[in-house]
Order: C-alpha cells, then structure tokens, then sequence
C-alpha cells in the first residue's frame, strides 16, 4: 500500500507555528493526520519536517502521539520527501501537506485507487480542480521521485515537490475529477484568517468527525462565514516560488551563462555587457536616421557602458543584444522594462542599429522569440509597449509579431518641438 508522507514545519511566514494551533482541542498537525490515516489505502503515515531547531516540536509531537517522523532540508522539500522515501523504502507515495486540516479521507481514497488500477507516474485532483481547496491529493512512484530529484533545478520545483513531475512528458499523469460539483471554497490553512474560518467549522459542527458534504452543508447555512477568508489568494506560496524561478533563469541569462534563442534563427539574444559598448554602437545613436525615434540623440562609449551596468544591476530589467550566429556581430538590442513579476507582465523596446539588417525581418523574428520565450519560462502572461504613432516601421514589425493596438493616446509625446498620439499595443500569453 502506499505510504502518505505529510510535510510540516513551524516556520510558515504568514502564520507562524500554525501546525500547532488548536482545533477543538487538538492540534492542527493531529487533525491532519488523524483524517490521513483513516484513508483505508494507505499504509504507513510519516511526517516529514526539517532539521531547524525550530521543528523540534514538531518531532515530540510525533513521539509523543506514535506517528513516524523524518528530518530533512528545511528549504529543499523535494530533497526531504526523496531521502524520506529512500530511507523507508517507498514504491509509492502519496504527498499531504499540513495546512489542510479539512482533509477527507474518501478523497484520499480515490485518488490513490485510480493511481494503483491505471498504472500511472503520477495522480492528482489538482492539475484541475474539481474539489475545494484544502482536500488536495497527489499519488506519484518512487521512480517519478527519483528523476525529479535528480533532475529539476527551479525553486519552485525544489520547494513544492512535484512541478517537476507535473511539467514534464516523461510520466504518464492523470488528474481525478470530483463527480460532484463542489463551490470554490478555500478550505487550506495559509492566514490568521483561514485559522478562523477553520476553527468555527469544527466550533459549528462541534464533533470530531466530519468531511467535505457536512462542511459544504454547514457553510450553506452559515454563509456569512465565508467573508472571513474566502478573499484570500490561493496557493500564494506556490506563486512566490515561480516568481523565484524568474528570478534565477534572469540572473543566468545576466550572467551570461543562457543565451536566447531558436536553431532555426540567424540571430541570438544575449544579456548586453559593458565590454559591448563598442564604437559601431555608438555610431548607431548617432547617426540621424537610426536615432530618429530615440529619447538618446547623441551618446558616447563610457556613457554606454554607464547605461548598459545600470541595466545589468537592474533586477526589473532584461536587456538584450541580437547578435548574429555565424559572426557575433552585434545589430541591434531588444528590452524588456519593467518586469513586473507580480502582475505577470512587462513593457518590450527593439531598436535595429545595424542599418544594413533594416526590412530582413530580424526585428519581428527578435520580437517573437523574446515574447515567446518570456511566456514559456519567465511566467509572465502580458507585454505592451507604446510607440510614436509616426514610426510605422515600428508599429508594422509588432503588428507582425502578434501585437495588438490597444489603444491610441491622443498627442502624447513631445517629439521635435511637436505633439504626436502614441500607440499603446500588446500581447497576451495563449491559453
């Protein structure tokens, strides 16, 4: 049978110690595993928490109320759930976190079954959600954990366990949809709030024993309960994480240790280095014709190198050469500025210096891949722009490239000593 292996920890950020918090009586942690174990598919139940000191607690809780305990890294929990498994000598596990002291067994129950009839990598309820929040399930083969182990590199995969697994085509995945269609509750325990809003479902119902159709009852007729936490973002600590991942394949491309680009393309992206500000771009910004839309009409070389370090030590900012492959010769520079990583989106610049690659295509062809790069790795969702109506070179290139005008600013740039509209233009990321 498979064994349930329950993450937990007292150092939640948003609400510290909260596995220990009381629940009529109990607390948290129990509550969980209490419900976990009563799941007639599994086997054995273990709790998984780290080696700080401050999880001490945690592991006398264990000792204190017979429940097996591992310690591994705090931080790198696919780490921890990998020697867990290891040192027990799992073949299939089945992964609960500890902020859901609203678990239902049943549910455990079906996902597990269909993970054992299917011969599956890996079973979830969560790749879509059919079920409320906080009665999540994930079912996956030690071989599944294995290769995530040794192969995923994000922080995101590394903290949350199972991205990697998800994301990839190596395993054979299936998700398990509810057969009853159940409100988008929030049933997981991330907030001060969500500590409330639990506490008086178990103060309500006032028994031990209770799953999701007497929670969904219950909450039908206490609906003003539902204002406590149901405003409260959904798996935030995930989207940290993502955010984490961004931040790590930015700073590889800064470094210079991850190019952009496609085999298919005569040209790659690269992050611009003081070393590139060479003569030949400085004559791009001085020269009338490739400078006519710029804000910089003149420029020396140690003012570029200025200007490309203070882009480099900008983490908001992705800033970009076209070089060509078979040369290195550098042509041109794309930028992304600002990356708001909070609202998934990003505002794109190009210029094409190099006047002699002027009407090839290179300016679209850079466009679509940054933007579709961007959307495939950085998680972000949107890229706009906004551009002097008069530059229609520029407008045709986004066109182009899949940009759409959103809207149009009546006489908002000031561009030799006259008024002109700007054209605000954007994408969006593809479902």
């Amino acid at each position: 049978m498979p064994t349930a292996i329950i993450q937990a920890r007292m150092g939640s950020t948003r609400l510290p110690e909260k596995v220990m918090k009381p629940l009529l009586n109990k607390p948290v942690l129990w509550r969980v595993a209490n419900r976990v174990s009563q799941a007639r598919s599994i086997g054995k139940l273990i709790i998984a928490t780290s080696i700080d000191v401050k999880d001490d607690a945690i592991v006398e809780f264990c000792k204190d109320n017979n429940i097996l305990v591992f310690r591994g890294s705090e931080n790198d929990v696919l780490d921890r759930y990998y020697q867990c498994a290891k040192e027990y000598d799992m073949k299939d596990i089945v992964r609960i976190t500890s902020d859901c002291p609203l678990h239902d067994p049943s549910v455990i129950d079906m996902v597990i079954n269909e993970y054992l009839i299917g011969d599956y990598d890996y079973v979830s309820n969560t790749i879509e959600y059919t079920f409320p929040d906080g009665l999540d399930v994930e079912v996956f083969s030690f071989g599944a954990l294995e290769e995530a182990w040794k192969k995923a590199e994000l922080p995101s995969e590394r903290e949350h366990v199972t991205p990697y697994i998800r994301k990839s085509d190596n395993f054979k995945k299936k998700n398990v949809n509810s057969t009853k269609k159940y409100p988008p509750y929030k049933l997981t325990l991330d907030y001060p709030e969500d500590y409330q809003f639990i506490k008086r479902i178990y103060e309500g119902i006032g028994k031990e024993e209770f799953y999701i159709d007497e929670i969904i009852k219950f909450l039908k007729k206490n609906p003003e309960l539902l204002k406590i936490n149901q405003h409260l973002k959904i798996n935030e600590g995930y989207a940290k994480s993502l955010e984490a991942d961004v931040r790590q394949i930015m700073e590889k491309i800064k470094s210079g240790r991850q190019n952009i680009t496609v085999n298919k393309r005569s040209f790659y992206l690269r992050e611009l280095k003081e070393e590139d500000a060479s003569q030949e771009y400085c004559n791009w910004l001085n020269d009338p014709e490739v400078n006519k839309f710029l804000e910089t009409k003149k420029t020396t070389i140690e003012e570029l190198k200025q200007y490309i370090k203070e882009k480099r030590e900008n983490p908001d900012c992705l800033f970009l050469g076209i070089f060509l492959k078979d040369t290195n010769k550098h042509i041109g520079n794309i930028k992304l500025e600002p990356v708001d990583f909070e609202n998934k989106k990003a505002t794109l610049g190009i210029l094409i210096g190099d006047k002699n690659y002027w009407g090839r295509g290179i300016c679209t062809e850079a466009v679509k891949l940054l933007v579709d790069y961007v959307f495939e790795n950085l998680n972000l969702e949107k890229v706009d722009l906004g551009v002097i109506s008069e530059n229609k070179a520029a407008i045709n290139c986004y066109l182009k490239a899949g940009f759409k005008i959103k809207k149009i600013e009546q006489r908002a740039i000031k561009y030799d000593n006259r008024f002109y509209d700007k054209v605000i233009m954007e994408i969006e990321k593809q479902a």
